[in-house]
């Protein structure tokens, strides 16, 4: 049986615990290796994103295997839902897996005629591989205890905030969640997830009421956002004193499309968006082991 990653709840618990115990296991994030020998990847972008293409290449030539881009501009998406089986028939023949970016994954289930692996590295409403790697590095700066942790979101919706409302089913962090009217799209397929799961998962209407007492503040999306909401959800130094002592900083989106922040937030003692990169790394190449090595 082929095996996918589109989302996090799709991946259970267990696998889900698998895959971010494994990650940390790897000593070295650049570590070279053979497993990916005679393989080759293709990445389906639906728009450019850099920082998820070198991070899905690295992890593809570090362990020795090949990796073919195809670009928006080469009207993919038009050939995918008018002629999917011949399509995705040629990637077999072609190709030993999928890296697929910026599609809504949840209407869309790979089905038995898929004969190779597809991995969502990055969907509007779930990005499983984000998600795990940030949660490795809230376990790893909380002594491997998220138990008591409080994570808050502050900003418009992406795909690693919907996998994080789905992490909670499966590792015990609490989660406070802010969004700028223009994420209120947004906010009820959120709000009916959290309802489902009944964990502790909260909305707020301002940023103040979420960031309080947090442990980890993740900065989510401008998109859509005018100049004076900006203004009024722009990260700053009033902001991040309401959260607890010892906080942290993550994106939960990539920079130029986060809220406005100092850029010595992003360099400063509280960031970790340099972990946050390695530990996406090491998520890629666990995941590449697990759906291959069945």
């Amino acid at each position: 049986m082929v095996r996918h990653i589109t989302t996090l709840q799709a991946l259970g618990k267990e696998t889900s615990w698998l895959l971010l115990q494994q990650a940390r296991g790897i000593p070295e994030a650049n570590a070279v290796d053979d497993f990916m020998t005679d393989r080759t990847m293709v990445q389906m972008f639906s728009k450019p994103d850099m920082s998820e293409r070198l991070c899905t290449t690295a992890a593809v030539r570090q362990m020795s295997g090949h990796i073919v881009y195809v670009a928006p501009e080469d009207k993919w998406q038009k050939a995918i839902e008018e002629f999917p089986v011949v399509l995705l028939g040629a990637i077999s023949y072609y190709m030993d897996g999928l890296f697929i970016y910026g599609l809504p994954i949840h209407p869309w289930t790979p089905g038995p005629e898929l004969t190779f692996p597809i991995i969502n590295c990055g969907a509007p409403d779930a990005h499983p591989a984000h998600a795990i790697a940030d949660i490795v590095c809230m376990l790893r700066t909380s002594r491997d205890d998220l138990r008591g942790v409080k994570a808050c979101w502050i900003g418009g919706a992406t795909g690693v905030l919907h996998s994080l409302v789905q992490g909670t089913r499966f590792f015990p962090y609490s989660l406070r969640i802010a969004m700028p009217n223009a994420g209120a799209l947004d906010a009820p397929p959120l709000q009916a997830a959290v309802q489902e799961l009944k964990t502790d998962v909260a909305f707020f209407d301002n940023p103040v009421d979420a960031i309080r007492d947090a442990d980890y503040v993740f900065i989510g999306s401008r998109r859509q956002l005018d100049f004076e909401m900006l203004q009024k959800w722009q990260i700053t130094s009033s902001l991040m004193s309401f959260a607890a002592p010892q906080f942290r900083v993550m994106l939960g989106t990539y920079p130029i499309d986060a809220l406005p922040l100092e850029s010595s937030t992003l360099v400063g003692k509280r960031s970790l968006l340099q972990l946050q990169a390695e530990n996406r790394l090491r998520v890629y190449k666990r995941m590449l082991h697990w759906v291959f090595d069945m």
